[in-house]
């Protein structure tokens, strides 16, 4: 081989390594210490305002440009390792040749793949504020699961957020309930799933914070203040409880359902079974459930031994030869921050190659579910028409035309929860919003036919809407407002990441604002409100 040949680049490789590694520095700086320089931030970086590139997008481009800059390094080993001199085949010690010069240029492809996702580990460590999530909670029967106050919540999905919350004395994501209201003052409780907790924002950002700020620069008749409290997985009927054990205390003029796409099979205890693994009648949270053919719900409380009554896990699937996959992706997953990041990406875009090394699919594990809860002699029929894992999960279910006996339920068993919210506010004074997020309303396009059903445009948002027009609560609809603002929901969520993002929370705030602007007397009168609230 000539000295060229064994050299580390050829001119031809060494002008593409550094065609890409440049411009991928260059990129990186700016989008990292752009900030600091007086570029701005978020949506007033200059980058932005000049050419429509965001930070993110600059970060992204500039991983993508480093990382194919490390696969033309690693390109020129491994074609030097694949190559064998024609000359060498006429020649004796063949073998032994060939073997002196591959070993050496394998060496230095492997050397050359642990330099490039050394530096890459070392960069995801030395930029990303902590390596794992945590998430401590607490766990009591009357209402099911908060964090545990004071403790610090560190939640990222290893792409988009690296974001630290402290909990509050009351166990949610949000500022301490404020203790004196102001003369005349209006109080907004909101209650909702992980959109309201909001783990992944600080809490300037999120909705009640950016809602009260806009009703205070646009001047709101009244005053007002907000409390947020928002639990993961949670529904409406859960929330009940969040309500009962601390919302009372707050004294609430208006209580705002933030509802989204999976709300309605949260209200449903047998849906919940199949979703995480509960025994519908013993679970960890409120539910309200009614037998076959009965008139009226009975409340199922949280037991505090839910856990040892949880449905028998399934053994675990997959594919001859696949195990050993699983092992490594389970042994690098916790161990390395790259390699999170990388599978996040991988797990985003092409779904069926992440699934081959995590076992078992979603699906599959609803399936076996459903079929044990089948074999209840208390769920004999609940079931019926639902036929996992040939057709709709349960949340997409919601959009189809029909829909099984049991999502109907589910549909009941939340207008059983609202006529509860609306005795309660009733008896105590406030009234009942709703803030729709974009998530019940979707186009089906010409794929309406999905596993035999008939799918509905914004089906999910009409069946909440007729709910809650039955009963007279304002239904707010989030995807309308940022479509009337220009806005798209891809701006409204995270890259990576189903949840509202900055731009999604103000979205938000700002279509609740516009109800409360054209609806001054939403927070009602002092002689509306009752003598005070009460532990129920």
């Amino acid at each position: 081989m000539t000295a060229a040949e064994t050299s580390l680049l050829t001119p031809l490789n060494r002008r593409l390594f550094l065609a890409l590694l440049i411009p991928g520095l260059l990129l990186l700086l700016v989008a990292v210490l752009g900030p600091h320089v007086g570029l701005g931030n978020h949506w007033e970086f200059l980058p932005y305002e000049w050419f429509g590139v965001s930070r993110r997008e600059l970060r992204d481009g500039a991983q993508l440009l480093l990382a194919l800059a490390g696969l033309a390094l690693v390109w020129r080993h491994l074609r030097r390792a694949a190559r064998v001199p024609v000359a060498l085949l006429g020649r004796a010690p063949v073998l032994h040749r060939t073997l002196g010069w591959l070993v050496p240029s394998l060496a230095m492809s492997a050397i050359t793949l642990a330099i490039f996702f050394g530096i890459a580990e070392s960069y995801m460590r030395l930029q990303k504020p902590f390596f794992t999530t945590s998430w401590p909670t607490r766990f009591d029967p009357a209402y099911g699961f908060t964090f545990l106050p004071g403790k610090t919540v560190r939640h990222t999905n290893h792409v988009d957020f690296w974001q630290e919350t402290r909990a509050n004395s009351l166990g949610f994501l949000d500022r301490e309930p404020p203790v004196v209201r102001p003369a005349d003052g209006c109080r907004v409780l909101f209650l909702g799933d992980s959109f309201v907790e909001a783990a992944q924002v600080p809490i300037e950002q999120k909705l009640q914070v950016v809602f009260e700020d806009i009703a205070s620069e646009q001047g709101f008749s009244r005053p007002i203040q907000t409390l947020a409290m928002g639990i993961s997985g949670t529904g409406q009927t859960n929330q009940l409880a969040f309500y009962d054990y601390f919302g009372q205390e707050f004294d609430p003029d208006v209580v705002v359902f933030v509802w989204v796409n999976n709300d309605l099979a949260n209200n449903s205890s047998p849906l919940e079974s199949v979703r995480n693994g509960w025994h519908p009648f013993k679970p960890p949270r409120l539910f309200f459930h009614r037998k076959r053919g009965g008139s009226s719900f009975q409340a199922i409380s949280g037991v505090e031994d839910w856990s040892d009554h949880v449905l028998p896990v399934q053994a675990a699937t997959g594919k001859p030869g696949a195990s050993k996959l699983q092992a490594l992706h389970g042994w690098l997953h916790p161990r390395s921050l790259f390699y999170r990041w990388l599978y996040s990406n991988i797990s985003l875009r092409f779904p069926a190659i992440a699934a081959s090394v995590t076992d078992p699919p979603a699906f599959d594990v609803f399936a076996y579910r459903l079929a044990v809860l089948n074999d209840m002699p208390e769920l004999a029929g609940v079931f019926d028409g639902w036929n996992l894992p040939q057709d709709l999960d349960m949340d997409t279910m919601f959009f189809a035309a029909e829909i099984p006996e049991v999502f109907e339920e589910a549909v009941a068993a939340t207008e059983h929860t609202v006529d509860a919210f609306l005795e309660r506010g009733e008896q105590h004074g406030f009234r009942l919003l709703a803030l729709a997020s974009y998530g019940l309303s979707q186009r089906f396009g010409d794929d309406r036919n999905r596993h035999g059903r008939s799918m509905v445009d914004n089906g999910h948002l009409q069946r909440v809407s007729r709910l809650l027009a039955s009963r007279n609560v304002p239904l707010i609809d989030q995807h309308a407002y940022l479509i009337s603002q220009g806005g798209s929901v891809t701006e409204a969520h995270f890259s990576r990441d189903g949840h509202w993002s900055e731009q999604g929370h103000r979205w938000a705030a700002e279509a609740l604002w516009l109800y409360f602007k054209e609806h001054p007397d939403i927070c009602g009168s002092e002689s509306l409100r009752a003598q005070g609230p009460s532990r129920l």
